[in-house]
């Protein structure tokens, strides 16, 4: 199984789209080009009057206004001067045809690693883990370690905090359905959904997947074109694929699927290019990680059961020692170690089972990694 690495979803600007919503220039007074004010003027950093702004312009329409309030519930926000914690401007080397991108609270990475007994009891897995914790931290995000143990196993998940950020020099109308777009993608994707890259039978499976799934491209374009046609009242400035998807209300009137191909289209036909550009080599970067990650959850299992088996014999072998030595502290009347030796007992009885269950799981479960294993060999190696 594999998690979506697509965490960082962006929104390509006009011109990307192959100039396909051309943007009409504003002319100040003798037909020289006006230079439009950019949505947070010259500040450095989001400014909550710029944010204002743009709720004043989501709240024009009932479903915009639903979607902002959605973003801001995702994080706990009672009010945008929280929300604006989560909202950036775009580092300077974000490329240039990029206007806003969103993190919904993505997980960066898991660390598996085998319990044998308590090897973590009293101690922090954060502490103990601190170096691979440590790789995750990256672009001065903050993140939350969740451990989870399961049997045999635990887990630390690396949670980077959700962001959204917004390219500076763009004017509010852009940055305004650059903001429904990204908002779109915080508020509705699920970063947390696993994928099996064994369920596809091709690439171009795989992308229509990717960009389809709840809150990626086509949740994120229908939003957004929406609001251009609502904002701009006609469709005659939509890419020329999606203008047949909408009506002149902004209604959705197409497929999913159509709008899936249209956003996976080379750009040179006439598509936004997502195939070719920000989803290109993804489809191999997931199979190679998925197949290298049941690999060492394979292995990690074989460590598993090879520290169980020295553990189970140990314990067998401490269980015999008790088992010979509790008559002889019996006819000795040594109350103390016939008391330590029943305690041993009783708990080597309940430990051994348990163990030896554990190593019954596990070599099922060898079994099927490598089943999957021959299968990714068999289908892409």
């Amino acid at each position: 199984m594999s998690r979506t690495s697509n965490a960082v979803l962006s929104r390509l600007t006009v011109g990307a789209l192959v100039s396909l919503m051309s943007a009409a220039p504003a002319f100040a007074q003798g037909g020289t080009p006006a230079k439009p004010e950019t949505w947070n003027g010259n500040a450095s950093q989001v400014q909550l009057s710029s944010l204002e702004r743009l709720q004043t312009l989501m709240d024009q329409d009932t479903q915009t206004h639903a979607l902002l309030a959605q973003a801001m519930g995702k994080v706990g926000a009672h009010s945008l001067r929280e929300f604006a914690k989560v909202v950036k401007l775009c580092s300077s080397d974000t490329p240039s045809d990029v206007q806003g991108r969103a993190t919904p609270g993505a997980i960066e990475g898991e660390i598996f690693f085998r319990t044998a007994d308590s090897l973590v009891e009293n101690q922090s897995l954060e502490k103990s883990y601190e170096d691979e914790i440590n790789r995750f931290r990256h672009e001065n995000r903050a993140v939350d370690v969740i451990a989870k143990l399961t049997p045999g196993f635990a887990v630390i998940k690396v949670q980077v905090d959700p962001v959204i950020c917004i390219r500076s020099n763009i004017p509010m109308d852009e940055a305004f359905i650059t903001f429904v777009h990204e908002l779109t993608h915080f508020a509705k994707m699920d970063n947390l959904s696993e994928i099996d890259m064994l369920s596809f039978k091709n690439e171009n499976e795989f992308l229509m997947n990717s960009v389809s799934q709840k809150g990626s491209e086509v949740d994120a374009y229908i939003a957004e074109f929406r609001s251009f046609i609502r904002k701009e009242k006609n469709r005659d400035r939509l890419p020329i694929l999606a203008k047949s998807l909408f009506n002149d209300d902004g209604l959705f009137v197409g497929t999913r699927g159509e709008l899936a191909k249209i956003i996976l289209k080379p750009k040179s036909q006439g598509g936004f290019g997502y195939a070719e550009d920000s989803l290109k080599g993804e489809y191999a970067n997931q199979l190679n990680s998925s197949y290298q990650r049941e690999i060492q959850e394979r292995n990690n299992i074989v460590d598993g059961i090879n520290n169980l088996q020295e553990n189970i014999a140990v314990d067998e072998r401490n269980h015999a020692a008790y088992q010979h030595n509790l008559p002889i502290y019996q006819e000795e009347k040594d109350q103390k170690s016939i008391d330590e030796a029943n305690k041993a007992l009783d708990r080597l009885a309940k430990l051994i089972p348990g163990r030896k269950a554990i190593l019954e799981s596990d070599l099922k479960e060898i079994g099927k990694r490598d089943a999957r294993i021959n299968e990714y060999k068999r289908r892409f190696f």
